[in-house]
Parts: structure tokens; C-alpha cells; sequence
């Protein structure tokens, strides 16, 4: 039963929220990269992070904080292949692009989703890491970052949907 305590977690309120606040977040994304050119790889990262997140919302266990740990590492990777791949193809990926925040391009929505999903797993990893430190059993700075991590990834998805969407020109 001791062994038990220590490898699962059940989330209150607060975090079962934001994580599945995450996991739609991550199946939606999931599904618009169908149309990619490189869907194969997107497809199942978005994929696992929703699963994960999904899965948080109920539990933790060892094997959800692994498969966390995974996803972390998959989004690294995919982060080094969009920097790599901006600089191969000609398209002189320069520090500008890095830190823009312009979604238009494809390059800065695959970087910020790399490294949205890495920061979401990250957060997830030491919400559940096993170490509490307040009452509810629960790292503070780690919600306090999974709160933070929905309404930024909110509110950029929301502002790429507002900026690229078709403005009416019948007057109405």
C-alpha cells in the first residue's frame, strides 16, 4: 500500500482542470496537423500529449510520468529539427524567427508547439514528481505553471484564429 502511495497520484480540482483543458488543447492540435507535409511525426506528439494529459486528469502513475517524459523528449527533438530544417532549406532561420511569435509562419507554429507540449509535460512531471510541499500534496509553483501554460497557449492559439481568420466583405 506505501509503494502504492508513492507511484500514483489522484489530481485535485485545479489540476485535473487544467490538464484537461490541456488535453483538448493537444488533441485539437493533434488533428489540423492531418494536412501537413510531416503529419507522421506531429500526429502522434500531439497525440501522446493529449493522452497524457487525458490521463492526468483522472491519475499519475509511473508509467503516465514516463510516457510525460517521452513526449518531453520527442518535442526536443522536433524543436532541433524545425531550427535544423529551417537552416537547411535555405530559409536562413535567424534569431528573430526563433523568438517570434508571428504564427503565420509555419516554422514559428511548429517551434511554439514543440515547445508548448515540452513545457505542459515538464509541468505535468513536477506536478506529480512525488516530492509535495503543501497540504493538498501538491507542488505549488508547478500548478501555479499549468494555470499559466493554459492561458498562454490559449491565448495565442486564440490570437492566430483571430488574426488569419477571413474578414467579411459583403458589408454585413
Amino acid at each position: 500500500m506505501l509503494l502504492m502511495a508513492q507511484t500514483s497520484h489522484k489530481p485535485n480540482a485545479s489540476i485535473a482542470t487544467c490538464c484537461l483543458l490541456m488535453a483538448g488543447l493537444f488533441a485539437y492540435s493533434a488533428a489540423v496537423q492531418l494536412n501537413d507535409v510531416d503529419w507522421y511525426l506531429w500526429f502522434p506528439f500531439y497525440t501522446l500529449a493529449s493522452v497524457v494529459s487525458a490521463f492526468h486528469t483522472v491519475s499519475s502513475t509511473v508509467a503516465s510520468r514516463g510516457l510525460a517524459g517521452l513526449d518531453l523528449v520527442f518535442g526536443l527533438v522536433l524543436f532541433v529539427k524545425v531550427v535544423i530544417e529551417g537552416c537547411i532549406h535555405g530559409r536562413s532561420f535567424n534569431v528573430d524567427e526563433l523568438f517570434s511569435l508571428d504564427m503565420a509562419k509555419r516554422v514559428v507554429r511548429e517551434k511554439l508547439g514543440s515547445l508548448l507540449a515540452v513545457v505542459a509535460m515538464w509541468l505535468q512531471m513536477e506536478v506529480f514528481s512525488g516530492t509535495p510541499t503543501d497540504s493538498a500534496g501538491y507542488k505549488w509553483a508547478p500548478q501555479a505553471g499549468l494555470w499559466l501554460f493554459v492561458a498562454v497557449s490559449s491565448g495565442l492559439c486564440l490570437a492566430f484564429f483571430i488574426e488569419t481568420a477571413p474578414l467579411s466583405t459583403d458589408g454585413i
